[in-house]
């Protein structure tokens, strides 16, 4: 797993809750963050207004069911767009 995108996809949750910052570093990869981190639909969305920021890549409301993990995040990432080009230019 790409480590640059995990830590990206961390700081977002992070962002949109700061007070579970513990939880959020406890999260396995496969998880479902909304559902351990108890975030309502507002919150899951401005994960990915956070993760439209930092990469920007666009996550499709087909894809919601992908990107409920830090690991489906980090492949829907890599996978779409140039997210690490967007990454490295922000570095």
């Amino acid at each position: 797993m790409n480590e640059t995108m995990r830590a990206l996809v961390v700081v977002a949750l992070t962002k949109v809750a700061p007070d579970a910052e513990a939880e959020i570093a406890q999260l396995s990869d496969d998880e479902e963050f909304q559902n351990a981190l108890g975030l309502d639909s507002i919150d899951f969305l401005n994960v990915m207004i956070e993760l439209k920021a930092a990469t920007g890549v666009d996550v499709a409301e087909r894809d919601y069911g992908v990107v409920r993990t830090i690991g489906g995040c980090v492949a829907y990432l890599g996978a779409h767009g140039d997210a690490a080009d967007t990454l490295n230019e922000k570095s």
